[in-house]
């Protein structure tokens, strides 16, 4: 009963993500909610010259703060709207969200006052609800840089240089632009929803089905490029119709992977039950794909023993589990770096005969998955 299995799988390797880790990021950035159309529904964006902020923020859920069909770009800014704002774009602020301010609206005010963004009075009060002034974002923009310790995108630096020491308030269009530059300095915006829209549209038309499709490749993003992973290698067909019918059709490319979606479904519930036997469920974190670097990895609280480790080899395949563990991760306080090895063999049963599932699922179905690990570390940490 592989179409069973499969359905089964899925859907318990997310509830048991949901169940273990409790509601263990903006990814992922974007959730598993769909849209009729990647722009934003604002009636009221007349008067603003370039949407393009707006519509890439709405596009990937970091617009939190305004529900309905009115963004009101003229009005100013609250201070917490905009702390949720950062908050949405910068993943790593993730990590501060159950810190300190218990009093605070959400987790992401939380977030930026504990990685000391935003700064309360005297008091103690941040006065979320109050409007954001030009002379504070300039401040926020700069703890902000220091905290993120990336290169500074010109346009941010251009709006600290030219207001410093300004007076007035920040609008919610402005906000929009210095968050949008702050995450695509180059202002470039792919429509990650309608493009993958599209790519699923020609794939369920070939396989059936997403979920057939998803027995034989992966469809994932890595950053602004939409990746399509056949077994094997790459459908000519495929190729041909995303080049005739997908608008950003240079954000996509094919490429031949070894592993399939349901092939790391299987590999990641194979890697837990390892786990849980040979150490404990207290010690096992969770698992999730790293679909770029073609591996699964595995969190645990301690580094790894060398018997487990073998044992995943052997069973999962070499070079397929990347473990991380919480001492580890802490210590470096940066981006984990996969580890290159000149091959990778997942240990993977495969059936030739692709069987119809009845129902579709999309690449999307990955990140409440990835919101509940960062919860998850959110915790460790």
């Amino acid at each position: 009963m592989p179409s069973l299995l499969n359905k089964a799988l899925f859907k318990e390797l997310v509830l048991m993500k949901y169940k273990r880790l409790a509601g263990l990021w903006c990814i992922a950035l974007v959730s598993g909610t769909f849209w009729s159309s990647a722009a934003a529904p604002y009636t009221d964006m007349a008067s603003v010259p370039d949407k393009t902020a707006v519509d890439y923020l709405y596009d990937t859920q970091c617009l939190t703060f305004a529900e309905g069909n009115e963004f009101k770009p003229a009005d100013p800014v609250s201070r917490g709207d905009f702390a949720r704002l950062l908050y949405n774009i910068t993943p790593s602020l993730g990590a501060h969200d159950s810190a300190v301010r218990k009093d605070t609206a959400d987790a992401a005010l939380q977030a930026v006052s504990a990685a000391q963004i935003m700064q309360g009075d005297s008091n103690g009060d941040y006065r979320w609800a109050e409007p954001l002034t030009v002379a504070e974002a300039v401040t926020v923009l700069q703890r902000y840089i220091q905290y993120n310790r990336t290169d500074v995108p010109s346009y941010v630096s251009e709006y600290i240089g030219a207001n410093a020491g300004g007076a007035g308030y920040v609008s919610r269009a402005t906000a929009a632009d210095i968050a949008f530059h702050t995450v695509k300095p180059d202002g470039r915006y792919i429509p990650h929803v309608a493009v993958e829209q599209q790519v699923m549209k020609i794939l369920n038309d070939t396989y059936g089905s997403m979920l057939d499709f998803y027995d034989d490749g992966v469809l994932y993003w890595d950053n602004d490029t939409l990746v399509v992973g056949i077994l094997g290698g790459t459908l000519p067909e495929v190729n041909r119709r995303i080049k005739r019918e997908v608008t950003y059709k240079d954000a996509v490319v094919m490429k031949p992977v070894i592993m399939s979606k349901t092939d790391y479904a299987l590999l990641m519930k194979k890697t837990t039950d390892i786990v849980i036997a040979m150490a404990g469920e207290k010690e096992f974190g969770g698992v999730l794909p790293d679909y770029r670097a073609e591996q699964i990895v595995l969190m645990t609280r301690q580094p790894l023993p060398a018997n487990i480790r073998t044992a995943l080899d052997k069973e999962i395949g070499a070079g397929i589990v990347r473990a991380e563990d919480t001492l580890s991760v802490a210590a470096r306080k940066k981006a984990v770096t996969p580890a290159v090895t000149t091959e990778r063999k997942p240990v993977t049963a495969r059936n030739g005969r692709r069987h119809h599932h009845g129902e579709s699922y999309s690449s999307l179905f990955d990140s409440p998955m990835s919101e509940a690990i960062t919860r998850y570390q959110n915790e460790l940490y």
